[in-house]
This record gives C-alpha cells, sequence and structure tokens, in this order.
C-alpha cells in the first residue's frame, strides 16, 4: 500500500517503511484526475392558463446520467535517495451510469402585463445507478544488499455495485418585471435541504443506514439567490447576471458567487445564443486511501464556463 512517505511494507514485528533509511529524502510525487459524463433529462410537459393572469406547468423528468473518473498517483525515487525504493503506482478506475425520475410543478401570477412572481416546487429525484469500481497497485524496489530487482503489480477485485438515491426536495421562488418593450429584470431565491439525500443499497443495509447518518450530520439546508436582466436590441439581446449560494456542509459559513453575461441573436425562426459563467467554490481531494496518514488537499475553484446554443422553432 502507499503512504505519505513511500511504500510500507510489514515484517514480523509491525509495519516499516522504505524511509527509514533516509527520512528525509525527497520524491517526486504526481497525480492526475481524469472526468467525463453528462447529464440529460427527457421530460414530458402540460401547460395551462386561466384568463393570461394565472399560469401552470407540469413536467415529469425521466434525467440520465454517466460518469467515469481515472485516477492515477504516482512516487519515483528519481535521485536515489531511498536505500530500496524504486517507484510506484496507484490507479483507481470509476465508472457510473444511471436513470432517474421526477417531477416540477410551477405556478406564475400576472397581476399587471409587466409583472409576475412564480412559485415552484420540484420532487426528489428517485435514482437508480450502477457503478463498477477497480484499482491496481503497481511497486518496484531494489534489495540493498544483492541489488535484485523486485516488484510487481496487483489488480483488486472489479466491484460492481448497484445503489439507489433519493434527491432532496427544492423549492424555488421569483420576481419579474418588464421594463418597457425592452428590458426585463428578474429575481429568484431557491431553498434545498441536503440532509433528504438517502441512499439505500441492495446487500449492505447496515453500510447504507452509516451512510445516510453521516449525510444528516455533514450537511443541512441550502438557500440560493440569483439576479439578472437582459436588453432587447433587436435582432440580438444582451443579459447579465450573479448569483450566490450557501454552504450546505454543517459549520461551514462560505458563501459561493457566480457571474454570467449572454449575448443572444433572433431572426425570424433562428436564434443562437452565447453564454459565460464564472464561479467559485471549494473542494477536498484525497490522491489515495490511507488509513494511517490520509493527505487532504483543499481545492478552491475558479470555474470559467462557456456555452454555445442554437436552433430553429417550428
Amino acid at each position: 500500500m502507499a503512504s505519505a512517505t513511500g511504500a510500507l511494507l510489514r515484517d514480523d514485528l509491525g509495519f516499516f517503511t522504505d524511509f527509514e533509511s533516509n527520512p528525509d529524502g525527497q520524491i517526486l510525487r504526481a497525480g492526475t484526475v481524469t472526468r467525463s459524463g453528462s447529464l440529460s433529462e427527457l421530460g414530458l410537459s402540460v401547460a395551462g392558463s386561466f384568463k393570461d393572469a394565472v399560469m401552470w406547468g407540469l413536467t415529469l423528468g425521466i434525467p440520465f446520467s454517466n460518469y467515469e473518473e481515472t485516477r492515477d498517483y504516482q512516487e519515483d525515487d528519481e535521485f536515489n535517495q531511498i536505500l530500496a525504493f524504486e517507484d510506484l503506482a496507484f490507479q483507481e478506475e470509476l465508472s457510473v451510469d444511471g436513470a432517474g425520475i421526477n417531477c416540477k410543478l410551477v405556478g406564475i401570477i400576472r397581476p399587471t402585463q409587466a409583472l409576475r412572481f412564480s412559485l415552484a416546487a420540484h420532487t426528489p429525484t428517485f435514482w437508480t445507478f450502477n457503478e463498477q469500481y477497480e484499482t491496481s497497485f503497481t511497486y518496484f524496489f531494489t534489495e540493498p544488499d544483492t541489488g535484485e530487482a523486485g516488484g510487481g503489480t496487483a489488480l483488486s477485485p472489479l466491484g460492481d455495485f448497484r445503489y439507489n438515491l433519493r434527491t432532496p426536495w427544492r423549492l424555488l421562488g421569483g420576481l419579474g418585471v418588464v421594463i418597457g418593450r425592452k428590458g426585463f429584470l428578474g429575481f429568484e431565491l431557491d431553498y434545498s435541504q441536503f440532509q433528504g439525500n438517502e441512499f439505500r443499497f441492495e446487500d449492505f443495509t447496515v453500510e447504507a443506514t452509516d451512510l445516510n447518518l453521516g449525510v444528516e450530520n455533514s450537511f443541512t439546508s441550502s438557500l440560493g439567490l440569483r439576479l439578472g436582466g437582459s436588453l432587447n436590441l433587436n435582432p440580438f439581446q444582451v443579459s447579465l447576471g450573479a448569483g450566490a449560494r450557501q454552504s450546505a456542509i454543517v459549520d461551514d459559513d462560505e458563501l459561493y458567487y457566480s457571474f454570467g453575461l449572454g449575448l443572444g441573436y433572433r431572426i425570424g425562426d433562428f436564434f443562437a445564443d452565447l453564454g459565460y459563467q464564472y464561479r467559485t467554490r471549494l473542494d477536498f481531494f484525497q490522491p489515495y486511501p490511507d488509513e494511517f496518514t490520509p493527505q487532504i488537499v483543499e481545492l478552491d475553484y475558479r470555474e470559467h464556463n462557456v456555452a454555445l446554443t442554437f436552433g430553429v422553432q417550428f
């Protein structure tokens, strides 16, 4: 196994490390994480209105997701500072596919042509996931007394898991104001109780109970605010928005911000939109599993997202 200071080996007296030969020895450490995936949803909707003053809509959503992640971690004694140790590599491969079902209900009240209020409720999404996970560990060393090279690669069994996830309810409220014929301002507030996440495993009921208890103790509610506006400069449209969200982690008072800018083009039945979003968030990363001295890296994200959409109405 890998530790914070190279390879750990076991003899009759317990555990020892290659670094005992040189506790201050320096090795090269490197790691890469490759992630890819998608999230899409098929929606079946119905809607209606009463005198154009009260409008409603109902959507049955069937989301699909897939996710793949590969983690590679390497240690290399390139400068021969550790007596026996040469190099090691640890790789993790994760593949997840899922499908679910949810429902969204929205209502809009428009007391005047220029003012509208909205309320929406999103039910939990009931997901079913299939997950595969496997690891490999490669370690090479040289016997100090004989100079004989040793080591090799070990593969874990393929872990094949199936489990269910229920996400929390989500409640939203909004206010929109139309300014003349060229402008629009909107405000939206949403609330989620992330303690409502619940896992279910077919063959690991005790583990599921422990996991759900950890979710309940670690997460709390989160409130999100968004403010935006758009200006119609026919055939172009310009939009600007900003948002802030509370952390959903217990005892974390951090606020996460996002800013967006959009440019749209409309002519006839054709439309194209270009959007840019900047947002901040914190995360944590563990390069490799280690029960002795876990290595935890704090990640401070600054994300830049660009999206281009276009289509034809018919």
